[in-house]
């Protein structure tokens, strides 16, 4: 029995029903993820015209000194460090100084394009997301940064929200349309900001706003590692959760996570 057409027929009603679903007011415009789901979980191989994903090879401009690892006890107490930037690593990742070591930030509630994961990267986005952040902070410059509640992650990154003088960058990342909000509890220090900038650089059709390609970075890592989505979320609205496989039905801008950790 050939079960090509059958196989074809199936992926054709899946995607006719989700991208029905996309078109309702409870999905996501920017999330491209229903064809990236498809093709990597069902092995549905769908045509490629966007350019989804980018093979990296090794870095060109290092070897960069390793960062030292987070302790969450270390910082307990503590609401701000202030210290010098050794190097921009992506749209939301900061090496600096402080306290005599050399710390990683995970930026809060904010998630840029993919430059580097498991060698892979989000084409164009990954790239012009780095590039808004350099041009606000560049090696040498005095940052400060501001903890919430969980202050460092499982990957030994210190968590925070980036200020150089007054501006929040992780903030203008959203704002410029470089960045999703991306809230993850309890850490909730400027979540309506970050969810009112990115509802307006939508709106505007700023940055990544533009391109209807995009796939929601935090759901292309998952389907990278072709993995499903595992953290729990709520409708910042109406308060409703929904589990992990549901997320979509809570549009981008109104999702708060729940877990401990990033990525």
């Amino acid at each position: 029995m050939n079960l090509t057409p059958i196989l074809v027929a199936l992926a054709f009603t899946l995607l006719s029903s989700l991208n029905s679903i996309a078109q309702t007011q409870t999905a996501p415009r920017t999330e491209a993820d229903v064809r990236m789901f498809l093709k990597t979980q069902m092995n549905v191989n769908l045509p490629n015209s966007c350019g989804l994903v980018e093979r990296l090879g090794k870095d060109s401009d290092g070897p960069y000194q390793k960062t030292d690892y987070c302790n969450e006890w270390e910082y307990k107490g503590i609401k701000t460090l202030t210290g010098k930037v050794y190097r921009v690593v992506d749209g939301d990742t900061i090496h600096f100084y402080a306290n005599n070591k050399l710390l990683a930030i995970r930026m809060l509630g904010m998630d840029t394009p993919e430059l580097h994961f498991k060698a892979l990267a989000q084409p164009k986005w990954g790239v012009l997301a780095k590039q808004s952040l350099l041009s606000m902070v560049q090696s040498g410059d005095q940052i400060t940064l501001e903890l919430d509640q969980v202050r460092c992650d499982r990957y030994g990154r210190i968590l925070g929200h980036v200020y150089k003088g007054n501006a929040n960058l992780n903030f203008e990342q959203v704002r410029r349309g470089y960045a999703v909000n991306y809230c993850i509890y309890p850490n909730k220090l400027h979540c309506d900001a970050y969810q009112m900038a990115y509802v307006k650089a939508d709106q505007e059709g700023l940055g990544m706003h533009r391109d209807s390609c995009l796939v929601t970075p935090y759901v292309w890592r998952r389907a990278m590692a072709g993995e499903e989505m595992t953290k729990k979320l709520q409708d910042s609205r109406t308060m409703k959760f929904y589990e992990p496989k549901d997320y979509y039905q809570v549009p981008v801008a109104y999702r708060i996570f729940y877990s401990d950790t990033v990525k």
